[in-house]
């Protein structure tokens, strides 16, 4: 019963060039940002240790692929570029739609804000002193205790309207870009623990598993409470389906490996996190319990491991990591938004004039739109963007439970009833994620 709902002209006019490697480069882009790199030392070690983030992502992970299963079976039957936002709209009524796209508006932009102003603690963080006065020359003042400098705000500025200027002049340009700096990204990830192993030998890593504290399950369940946060943006290929060069049946797989990819990427992370401490510390516990009181390097233990085990070699390494973790966010973001957006108009929710394709056939006013509300964040500050970040969980959530509740009267409706027993519990699972994050 494919595409059951239709898509409208869209799926026409919207050319087909999304490859499944571009698909997945979209979704595992969308998944891991700057937050994976600075997660490990701040929340993920502190509340599981290693074996506690293993075990409490892998869950995670299986939790996610059943929301997959329920994104796939809606994609295959009602396709476009709204995603959770038209499966709500078709299935459950013009409100439900309303209030669900603009939760997931405010999730993708609010990503996009988050990686484009990331890029200036990779050089506070990565830069030498000459840059790093550059970057900081010009006005200065603070915005809730964060220092904003000219310099810096004028770079996450210019990296917003750069890269929305690709996504809406050449479409074909940014699928490769995210492509590529997708699958830069994990194999940065994979090689800076690998020369961490190496260099460790393999002699106590990552010991002891868990933290002093509640037990294990306890803080287990802790870290599958933060799944919907890491694994954000895994659906954003729903956005797209009209766009696919490949069947829409295989878009399951391409979830999946995402969701997976996504998670190895925490693990392992976190794994190199607390494979080695600074000299007079024992163990990763210490290190980590008194992070409050270092600075420079040993202050991030991602950043401090990678620099000990490779040198200089290791940081110019882990820049170009943490680089293509912040490009992917901000052109899968600005991809997922302008898609979602353009949907959004063209079913009167938004202003018509952002329901036109350009002459490259993408959502131009779409993403002209985003770029216009976007070029002033940077000048509030780091902290102020997190506020609104802060909502990235719950949008998640809202979405996820939505398109669960769209299976689950679809599949009925169809007399498909392990999809309807799959959309029930997508739904009660999302509902549990939801009060997490509120509560």
């Amino acid at each position: 019963m494919e595409n059951s709902y239709g898509a409208g002209s869209e799926n026409d006019a919207m050319t087909r060039h999304v490859s499944p490697l571009g698909a997945w480069a979209l979704a595992f882009g969308c998944t891991v940002g700057w937050g994976a790199f600075i997660m490990p030392g701040t929340t993920f070690l502190p509340t599981a240790g290693p074996l506690g983030t293993i075990i409490g992502m892998s869950a995670g992970m299986a939790l996610m692929l059943l929301i997959a299963f329920n994104y796939h079976y809606m994609m295959n039957r009602c396709g476009g570029s709204g995603g959770a936002f038209t499966y709500t709209l078709k299935t459950l009524g013009h409100d439900h739609g309303f209030l669900c796209g603009w939760f997931l508006i405010l999730t993708y932009i609010a990503i996009l804000w988050a990686n484009a102003t990331a890029l200036v603690l990779i050089a506070r963080n990565l830069a030498d002193g000459p840059l790093r006065g550059l970057l900081q020359a010009g006005f200065h003042y603070r915005v809730a205790g964060y220092d904003i400098y000219l310099g810096e705000a004028a770079v996450s500025t210019g990296a917003i309207v750069l890269f929305g200027l690709v996504c809406a002049r050449n479409k074909t340009i940014a699928g490769a870009i995210q492509t590529m700096m997708a699958v830069l990204l994990f194999a940065g990830i994979v090689l800076c623990l690998g020369a961490a192993i190496f260099r460790t030998g393999g002699q106590e890593f990552n010991q002891p598993g868990f933290p002093p504290g509640p037990s294990p399950s306890v803080q287990i369940l802790q870290i599958a409470a933060l799944v919907p946060w890491a694994f954000v943006g895994f659906e954003s290929v729903s956005h797209s389906t009209g766009e696919f060069r490949f069947s829409v049946r295989r878009s399951f797989t391409v979830m999946a490996l995402a969701i997976v990819a996504g998670g190895l990427a925490y693990i392992l992370l976190t794994c190199l996190a607390a494979s080695m401490q600074p000299e007079g510390y024992g163990s990763w516990v210490d290190y980590i319990g008194n992070l409050r009181r270092m600075d420079g390097l040993k202050a991030l233990p991602v950043f401090f491991v990678t620099s000990e085990t490779m040198g200089r070699a290791g940081l110019a390494l882990l820049a170009v990591t943490l680089l293509a973790a912040v490009v992917t966010g901000i052109v899968g973001n600005y991809i997922s938004a302008s898609r979602l957006i353009y949907a959004m108009a063209g079913e009167g929710i938004l202003p018509r004039g952002l329901h036109v394709l350009g002459r490259r056939n993408t959502p131009e006013r779409a993403i002209l739109f985003i770029m216009a509300v976007s070029v002033f964040i940077p000048f509030l500050g780091r902290t102020a963007v997190g506020w609104i970040v802060d909502v990235t969980s719950v949008g998640a959530t809202v979405a996820y439970g939505y398109t669960s509740a769209a299976v689950f009267r679809l599949a009925g409706a169809e007399g498909n009833r392990r999809a309807q027993a799959l959309g029930a519990l997508g739904g009660f699972v999302s509902m549990g994620f939801f009060l997490l994050a509120i509560v």
